[in-house]
């Protein structure tokens, strides 16, 4: 890869590459925060639910009137936990949604890259070919001018012997 222009496009890749690679990380990090978040809500919703259907279930001994507010109070603060729990998951699905776009934008742009550099490839192959036809060209036409003036001068000989 001589072309000064190829060059250029492949250290270019090889960022991306890197960019690429480094989102990657980033994603599956995002992605397994996500699944510890989404754990940790369930197990609180789980213990909600738990909670409430001791406070709620009739035991042996009746529960007072500051037994039942106490369980109340602690299931709303329970359930203001797990508000706030649902805004955690919701940034980290933002999160992960987001370095998952950020991730197929690099691979896109890779791809876009690849294929300019075989675009280019292709053209240099097709300009190579070229110059290598003119070249032959020019030889065969030196070949067959120099053929004509040695025959020309009654020196007429075989092309291939000269």
């Amino acid at each position: 890869m001589t072309d000064p222009g190829l060059q250029t496009l492949a250290r270019v890749i090889e960022r991306e590459c890197r960019t690429r690679d480094a989102a990657a990380t980033s994603l599956r990090q995002a992605e397994q925060r996500l699944a510890q978040v989404l754990a940790q809500g369930e197990a609180l919703r789980q213990y909600r639910r738990e909670t409430a259907a001791r406070w709620v279930m009739p035991t042996q001994d009746a529960a007072t009137a500051q037994q039942m507010r106490t369980g109340r109070d602690f299931l709303d603060r329970l359930n203001e936990a797990i508000g706030q729990h649902e805004t955690t998951m919701q940034r980290a699905r933002l999160s992960a949604e987001q370095l998952r776009g950020e991730l197929m934008q690099t691979e896109m742009r890779i791809a876009v890259l690849g294929k300019l550099v075989d675009q280019r490839r292709r053209a240099e192959s097709v300009r190579q070919q070229r110059a290598d036809q003119k070249a032959s060209d020019e030889t065969a036409r030196q070949l067959l001018a120099h053929a004509g003036s040695r025959a020309h001068h009654g020196h007429a000989e075989p092309l291939g012997n000269s």
